[in-house]
């Protein structure tokens, strides 16, 4: 069982939007390794973590499903410093929102 000892809040920040066409990757998406971060999709993706250099994502990539708030803590990750993400829909763009979280 987690306990959490802070509350999480989008603050000032706002959601940067990346638009994904059909059937392929976005370029590498730059993440702050220090931070919680919020990733929002209005279709399904595939989402790839990594570093600079990241690879394309593609299909056996974690499946994020259409419409859910994802919440990622990268504070624990040093090493997964960019995210890529495939749109499997071979015929719709998709929207992928993300934002960082500050803590109260």
């Amino acid at each position: 069982m987690a306990i959490h000892d802070v509350i999480f809040h989008p603050g000032a920040f706002r959601a940067t939007r990346t638009q994904v066409g059909a059937a392929a990757s976005s370029a590498e998406l730059a993440v702050n390794t220090a931070e919680s971060w919020v990733f929002i999709a209005d279709l399904p993706v595939h989402v790839r973590f990594g570093a600079t250099g990241l690879g394309a994502a593609d299909a056996t990539d974690l499946l994020m499903p259409a419409n859910t708030h994802v919440v990622w803590n990268l504070g624990i990750l040093q090493d997964i410093t960019h995210v890529r993400v495939f749109n499997p829909d071979v015929a719709t763009t998709v929207n992928f929102f993300r934002f960082p979280l500050a803590r109260s």
